[in-house]
């Protein structure tokens, strides 16, 4: 990272957090674009006690990779296919951070199949240590709405 006066430039890398009650989280602003119960849901199972950080575009990607949040949740509404270009200059930058993105199904994220990135409902993004308990509570709730859904 370098800033706009041109000093000299730092290696960022992502939050080291492993406590999941100590982690913030990122979400889109515009609800339209993510599932905010969703992602409130999730950050609740995990102890999460920040509120959400509601920023738009690729900047999510930047901010988690200079540690200054360690998750960034993204569940679009059904329907809508993410494109590539939302997400892959955010990716590289957050994997060489040292984060982690996958789907919600823990698949990793797929630029290879045209303009579309075909993700199994929705998008993860943390660091090593704190994948397996977000990608669990993300599922665990993924499992209790489509079971409430099916009960209606």
């Amino acid at each position: 990272m370098q800033s706009l006066e041109g000093s000299s430039s730092i290696k960022v890398h992502v939050s080291g957090t492993e406590n999941p009650e100590e982690a913030s989280f990122f979400e889109s602003f515009e609800a339209a674009h993510s599932m905010h119960d969703l992602s409130s849901s999730i950050a609740k199972k995990l102890g999460v006690k920040a509120p959400p950080v509601r920023i738009d575009s690729q900047a999510k990607y930047g901010a988690l990779s200079r540690g200054d949040g360690a998750i960034y949740l993204r569940f679009p509404h059904k329907g809508y296919r993410e494109k590539i270009w939302d997400h892959a200059a955010g990716f590289i930058v957050v994997t060489e951070a040292g984060g982690v993105a996958m789907d919600a199904a823990g698949n990793p994220l797929d630029f290879s199949k045209g303009k579309f990135l075909d993700v199994d409902t929705g998008i993860i993004v943390t660091n090593q240590k704190l994948m397996p308990l977000v990608l669990k509570a993300v599922q665990d709730s993924l499992s209790e709405d489509a079971q409430s859904a099916s009960s209606l």
